[in-house]
């Protein structure tokens, strides 16, 4: 599990240093989300797969209601974000990966980054955008409506149309 927090810079060539550590939880490959215009993040290749299974089990199209939340405009946003704005990167022995152009630009990651860990993923955010480290939720605001649905379904999704 990722934890922590640091903050590092973005270099000319795209690469940012996460550490040793980081590369012991990402692995060989590391997975690059799109969060929003400030942030992205960062997890392993066990962990996208998870959220790709978890969004298809969702919109499974060999049903009419899946096709129909397929349709929604607001399902199509959030999928043509999802894959359309994530990339699989290498994550070199001294714990560095290199964010594509095309990320770089779509977030304007440059300069200085904070990196927060979220456990089972990382945030990497421009430092002038990085929200701060006070607790503004409680653990049981956080996780209410996931403790409440423990053994049912699990936590609603935000796909929908």
């Amino acid at each position: 599990m990722l934890r922590g927090w640091t903050k590092t810079r973005i270099d000319g060539k795209g690469r940012i240093f996460l550490g040793v550590r980081a590369k012991q939880e990402l692995g060989d490959t590391a997975f690059i989300i799109y969060g929003s215009v400030s942030h992205i993040l960062v997890t392993n290749e066990e962990n996208f797969r998870y959220i790709e299974k978890h969004i298809q089990d969702r919109i499974d199209l060999s049903t009419y209601s899946g096709f129909l939340k397929a349709m929604g405009a607001k399902t199509q946003s959030f999928l043509r974000n999802f894959y359309s704005l994530h990339a699989s990167v290498e994550v070199d022995e001294q714990g560095r990966i290199t964010i594509p152009k095309f990320l770089r630009e779509h977030v304007f990651l440059q300069g200085e980054l904070v990196v927060y860990s979220l456990g089972w993923c990382i945030e990497v955010w421009k430092a002038t955008e990085a929200p701060p480290l006070k607790p503004e939720v409680s653990i049981e605001e956080a996780l209410g409506k996931a403790l409440e649905n423990e053994g049912s379904k699990g936590v609603e999704s935000n796909v929908a149309d």
